[in-house]
């Protein structure tokens, strides 16, 4: 993402597929996407012909042996990304001797290699796990595409890494490819191309904002409610709502009093177009307001993760927001990378939560020194209290750069 990607929803999304899109409505066809795991794996199987195209290939000799190519519907810029406290890197050069972490397959290995022995290449099958292995010290750098890493460092709380340099190497064309191994399809080719032509500067435009920048200007659906539905929310107009004070950046009492945060914001716009009214609860500990959702004395919280326990007195919606959990150790550890080296070891954990739940019931091995917030259980590991913490990365991203 954001070019060429599969959605939550399972479908094909994308530049790409929106290109697609345009090429489908000008030409009366339908083009039926076939998700391969790895880059690698679909080029084989366009380049051998059990797949008659390809998408965001880009051209190279080799290639052009076995595939027909379009030109580029998109051209992405290639850069140099590191962590924040990386040594200083201004260039491709600055690289050399050091490790980067990179897409097997993909064109701008090739061109390290070439032109860049001097680097170490890691290979990985996803961008993703290539931004990660920086982000967590097992990697110097990360050189790539930089729409797609925006996307992945914002979709997945990368907020160590920065981009420091254009890389050198040129733009990388997406190009759709035919496969030559039936004839028979070599003149849509052209066709692809003459309709890419006709492509219109707003068109091109409109998909990049979309993409790029998240400005697609449009409407909020149309909320359709039963007539159960509107009946119960003239009943009930004011919901008693458990917000945290201190659980940025999901939820927080900012200093004028105000809660603020991911959950308020998505709340917000829910609460607005169903026109209801929200009573909050933020002073009690965490403990506390679970036993005021037990109660009745809470209607639901801001933010929880669902536990089968849980589930006993409360109905879950659909999550609004994902994160990754992450172990935070201290900086002069480097003992631990994993859960397995936790046994034996004391990890600061907030009182009541879910993922301290399942680490006393799965990890037993594991010491637990229990606080009642975040910033407690941060705090114990940075003083040596603790040996570790275990939690939600934006939270601990945030709490770490704010404290």
């Amino acid at each position: 993402p954001p070019i060429d990607f599969v959605d939550k929803s399972g479908q094909h999304a994308g530049i790409a597929a929106d290109y697609l899109s345009l090429l489908e409505k000008r030409l009366g066809v339908k083009f039926i996407p076939r998700v391969s795991p790895k880059f690698k794996d679909m080029l084989e199987k366009v380049m051998q012909g059990s797949l008659p195209v390809g998408s965001t290939i880009s051209f190279k000799k080799d290639r052009a042996e076995k595939l027909l190519f379009t030109q580029p519907f998109f051209e992405v810029q290639k850069v140099i990304i590191t962590r924040d406290d990386s040594a200083k890197i201004t260039d491709i050069k600055n690289l050399y001797g050091k490790t980067v972490a990179i897409e097997d397959g993909f064109l701008t290995m090739k061109l390290l290699q070439e032109h860049h022995p001097e680097i170490k290449l890691l290979p990985f099958d996803s961008t993703l796990t290539a931004l990660q292995k920086v982000s967590w010290g097992e990697a110097d750098a990360y050189v790539g595409n930089q729409a797609v890493a925006d996307w992945l460092k914002r979709e997945n709380q990368l907020t160590n890494l920065r981009i420091v340099a254009d890389a050198g190497l040129g733009t990388g064309p997406q190009n759709f490819a035919i496969s030559k191994t039936n004839p028979e399809w070599a003149p849509l080719r052209d066709i692809i191309d003459k309709t890419l032509n006709a492509v219109t500067l707003a068109e091109h435009q409109r998909i990049e904002r979309r993409w790029l920048s998240g400005q697609e200007e449009s409407e909020p659906d149309k909320l359709e409610l039963t007539d159960e539905e509107k009946r119960w929310i003239s009943e009930n107009p004011v919901i008693r709502v458990g917000g945290e004070s201190n659980w940025p950046p999901f939820d927080r009492t900012a200093e004028n009093g105000k809660w603020v945060g991911i959950t308020p914001d998505y709340l917000s716009l829910v609460v607005n177009r169903l026109g209801l009214k929200v009573e909050l609860v933020t002073e009690p500990s965490w403990s506390e307001k679970l036993e005021l959702l037990r109660d009745r004395k809470l209607d639901m919280m801001g933010s929880m993760s669902y536990t089968e326990e849980r589930a006993e007195y409360l109905s879950f919606t659909g999550p609004y927001f994902t994160s990754p959990y992450v172990i935070v150790t201290r900086k002069a550890v480097e003992s631990i990378s994993g859960l397995k080296s936790l046994n034996n070891k004391t990890v600061a954990m907030e009182k009541d939560y879910f993922l301290t739940g399942k680490l006393q019931k799965d990890y037993k091995k594991i010491n637990l020194f229990l606080v009642g917030q975040t910033i407690e259980a941060l705090k114990a590991v940075s003083d040596g209290r603790a040996d570790a913490y275990i939690g939600n990365r934006a939270v601990v991203a945030y709490l770490m750069e704010k404290e």
